[in-house]
């Protein structure tokens, strides 16, 4: 298969993912009980008369049948349009747009620091001849990874931040506001990446071209960096979509706990109010990133291993 023609079978994929995620949401979010003019109207002061009830519900099409609120909704999306919040009364856009880079920000910088940490042990691990080291290194990464992220975060900050006082515990505007969020939400996809990365290199040092490069005398650590990552970066770097997605689930709690104001805030509150244009705003905006994580993976491990497409047909 042509890296075009791959790319294409992608491409169809991810939009039908993105389709399908979006409707399987917005039935959910509509499914639940409670009904947002009612909310709306409560929140802001006013009295929810029926003929006030109405006319809101008429105002934010919420008396038309679903797969029409679905449609419109996607119309809108088209020409950048989330809607309007019921709860706020501003554009959906803007209220999650000034959230978006703070998210990604977290996210980006926990999948950076998991991927190095899970890599680093993993290779380690893999490499040891000591069975202690390798017993004690996963032991160590299940054990920590059993933990809840939201118990991880706050056992930081008890330790880290009021005890120690080495690092901020919350708030936002400089590097060291990251340390202890990226460390609550790096433990359980380091361990992933270490697993995968033991089991990946394990297999590769069974080849000959191993026996071969440590025939000659080179260091382990050479022959690890030139030889065995280039041969096992295939499944690692296709993993790295997964965990992007699984890093941003992780957010919405761990931006609660640390004050980080990224969406976490905003879905919450909507969430508790069902602000519909917003939780589907979030729900488009954090499914996009996550399908064009993995749209994006695809095409690295197509252009590092032609062999992925062989097995995509």
């Amino acid at each position: 298969m042509s890296i075009l023609g791959y790319l294409l079978r992608r491409a169809l994929v991810a939009l039908t993912t993105l389709v399908v995620v979006s409707v399987v949401c917005f039935l959910l979010v509509n499914a639940a009980r409670g009904d947002p003019a009612l909310i709306a109207l409560e929140q802001s002061g006013e009295t929810p008369t029926p003929d006030l009830l109405a006319e809101y519900r008429w105002q934010l099409g919420l008396n038309s049948p679903l797969p029409v609120q679905y449609v419109r909704w996607i119309e809108r999306v088209v020409h950048g349009d989330l809607g309007r919040s019921i709860l706020q009364r501003r554009p959906v856009a803007t209220i999650l747009g000034e959230r978006v880079w703070p998210t990604l920000q977290l996210g980006l910088a926990t999948l950076a620091v998991s991927t190095l940490a899970g890599v680093v042990l993993g290779v380690v691990v893999a490499f040891s001849r000591a069975p202690f080291v390798d017993v004690a290194i996963r032991s160590a990464v299940v054990v920590a990874a059993a933990f809840p992220s939201f118990l991880v975060a706050i056992g930081l900050i008890m330790l880290i931040g009021e005890r120690l006082r080495l690092v901020p515990v919350a708030g936002y505007g400089s590097p060291q506001h990251l340390i202890l969020p990226v460390l609550a939400l790096s433990i359980v996809p380091a361990a992933s990446t270490l697993r995968l990365t033991r089991s990946a290199v394990r297999s590769v040092l069974a080849e000959d071209f191993v026996r071969t490069a440590r025939s000659k005398g080179l260091a382990e650590w050479t022959i690890a960096v030139r030889h065995v990552l280039p041969s096992a970066a295939a499944p690692l770097i296709a993993s790295v979509g997964v965990r992007f997605g699984q890093i941003l689930a992780g957010t919405v709690v761990i931006e609660t706990i640390f004050a980080w104001p990224g969406m976490a805030t905003a879905v919450i509150t909507a969430i508790s109010g069902r602000d519909v244009p917003v939780i589907a705003g979030y729900v488009l905006i954090t499914g996009t990133l996550v399908i064009v994580a993995n749209f994006l993976t695809d095409l690295v491990t197509r252009l590092v291993d032609p062999r992925v497409a062989a097995g995509a047909r």
